[in-house]
Parts: C-alpha cells; structure tokens; sequence
C-alpha cells in the first residue's frame, strides 16, 4: 500500500514500512527498522541541542524586554515560542513514538496531538511572515499596533488551519486480534488506494508563495532601509552645519563662552547617530537571516511536494525515504532560529 505523505508528520512513513515487510496476521507488535535507530538518534540530538537554546533564547528575549519593549522583541520572542512548542511537542512527540513504536493512548490525545503538530509548524510560518511585513511597514509607517494585529491573526489563521486535524487522523488497528494500536490518517485506516491530500498540502503550497514573497519584500526593504540611512545622514549633517554656524554666531556675541560644551554635543550626536543606524542594520540583518534560513529549511520539503503533484509515480518511489528526512530539516530550523535572534553578549539585551 503507498501513500502520500501529508503534512509534518513522518509517522506513515514508518508505518507503511513496517505493513509491508511483517506479516500483519501473526498480529506481533511492530518493531523498529533499522532506519528508524537512525531517525531516533537524529531526533534526539535535535532535542537536546534545541531545546535548551530555545529556552535561554525565551528567558533573556524576556528579561530584553523588561529593559526596552520593542516590535522585533515581540515578533522575536513568538517565534521562539513557536520553536520551543516544535522542540517541545513535535520533537518530544516523536522520540517517544520511535522508542515505542506503535500508539499508547487513546484516539481523542491522537487527535489533539497531531493538532499540536499542525500548529507548531503554522504558527512557525506565520510569525515569520509576521516579521517580514512588520519590515516591510516600518519603512513607511511603524506601529506598535499594527505588529499585535498581524500576530494576533497569525494565531487565529494557525489555529483554524489546524482544526482539520481533528477529522483527518484516528487510532488504527490493523487486525481485531493486534494488541497493539497506530495513529494514523484515516485514508490509511481505511484502506483507500486513492491519492488523497489534506488541507496541509494546500498550506505547503501557500507557505511556498509566502516565503518567496517575504523573500522579495526583504530586499526591497533593505534597499528602502539604506536610503532612508543615507537621508538621515545628510540630515544630520545639515543639522551639524547649522549648529556650527550657531556657534560661530555665538563666539561673536559671547567671545568668552567655552567651546567644549558645543564640541561635546557634536560627538555626542554622531555616537547616538550612529547606534540608531547600527541597530536599523542589525535589525534588517537578523530578519532577512530568519528568512533565509526558513526558505533554506522549508523549500526542499516544499519543492518535492510540489514534484509530487506533477509526477505521482516517481514521487511514491520516493516520499517514504526523502520526506523522512526531509522534516529533519524544517525540525533544524527551530534549533538554528535561536543562533540567529538571540544577542551574543548580556550588554545588547537593552
């Protein structure tokens, strides 16, 4: 029997593997393949290299904050959020599955967990384009509120995506007399042999046009940022002219004022000049990284889904091995997000 894989889950993978090289009648409990000791250790090492990082991430984003609330913290610190619920849930999820191989718990925790599945990975998307229109409309007209607005629709958007998650997967019993229990979807459950895809196929295709989007709307922003830059500088040098002119206008009238006080100033409106326009960089640096690194991460999985819907033989041949690991590097994702936001000395925090 073959299937196509949908969504994030690999557990189908697996399962298709095993009903096709044990004997379902002798009703044995499943076993772990060899791939599947490869699929654990990766899984594993993911989990404690990315789940630590995500949680200091999560802990000095929150102390940043209490110093100076700004929108990239926001945007920041739900994507961290959203990183730590795949470290959390999605990685923790399937480490226990691959040690046990088969399904322990009842068809309404099934249903609620590939829900979470569905929407660690939605939300993950979500804030990402979340912080590249947040880039995008700071150019033009920053709002503080405009940034909520758009978060708070990405949770709604990502929750109602991942509602159909409840209907698409169940518990499965392969034979009356098994002892043992699957979660799967439930095409599988019930045996079609039609190629069917459910609504996270669609949101593939959407997060393929999102991040080619964000990707543009990236550059156009850091071309608009470095005008912008360029503007401010020549307005500061106009002022500085004019503070000179000021000077010499007052050397005349006062001629036994000091001048360290003006000389002072000047020093004093470049350094905070040029910490704005550090900050303005950093910023757009560390934003169009994060989306690099999701195109980076996403658009293969995306790219061989895409594939399948073109050449459907070949893409059976092929889903149950490369989209294994294939979800192994969107999972990376979450662990190089931390790398990219999170400051490198205690001093940046504020």
């Amino acid at each position: 029997m073959e299937k196509s894989e949908t969504g994030q889950d690999f557990h189908i993978s697996a399962m298709l593997k095993f009903m096709n090289r044990t004997n379902i009648d002798q009703a044995d409990r499943p076993t772990r393949l060899p791939v599947d000791n490869i699929r654990l250790t990766l899984m594993i090492l993911l989990f404690i290299i990315g789940t630590p990082i995500n949680v200091m991430a999560f802990v000095r984003i929150r102390r940043s904050m209490q110093c100076v609330k700004t929108q990239l913290k926001l945007l920041k610190l739900h994507l961290n959020i959203s990183d730590l619920m795949v470290m959390l849930i999605y990685t923790g999820s399937q480490i226990v599955w691959l040690i046990t191989v088969e399904w322990r718990s009842s068809n309404a925790f099934c249903k609620t967990l590939k829900f979470l599945h569905a929407l660690c990975f939605s939300i993950s998307s979500n804030v990402i384009v979340c912080i590249a229109l947040h880039r995008f409309t700071s150019i033009f007209s920053p709002s503080a509120q405009l940034t909520k607005i758009t978060l708070t629709l990405a949770w709604i958007l990502a929750i109602i995506t991942s509602i159909p998650q409840f209907a698409t997967w169940t518990v499965y019993q392969p034979k009356d007399t098994a002892s043992w229990h699957q979660c799967v979807s439930v095409w599988f459950a019930k045996e079609h042999q039609l190629y069917m895809q459910n609504y996270t196929d669609f949101q593939n295709i959407i997060v393929t046009s999102t991040a080619y989007i964000s990707r543009r709307m990236f550059c156009e922003c850091e071309r608009l940022n470095t005008q912008l830059s360029l503007s401010q500088h020549r307005t500061v040098s106009t002022s500085l002219s004019n503070a000179n002119s000021s000077k010499r206008l007052l050397s005349r009238l006062i001629p036994l004022s000091p001048t360290g006080n003006s000389k002072s100033c000047e020093k004093h409106q470049l350094s905070h000049h040029c910490i704005i326009v550090r900050r303005k960089r950093n910023a757009v640096r560390t934003c169009l990284l994060l989306i690099i690194t999701y195109v980076a991460c996403w658009l293969p999985y995306n790219i061989f889904f895409l594939w399948g819907l073109i050449d459907e033989h070949h893409y059976h041949k092929w889903n149950s091995t490369v989209i294994t690991f294939l979800n192994y590097l969107i999972v990376a994702n979450s662990v190089i997000n931390p790398f990219i936001y999170l400051p490198i000395r205690k001093t940046m925090l504020c």
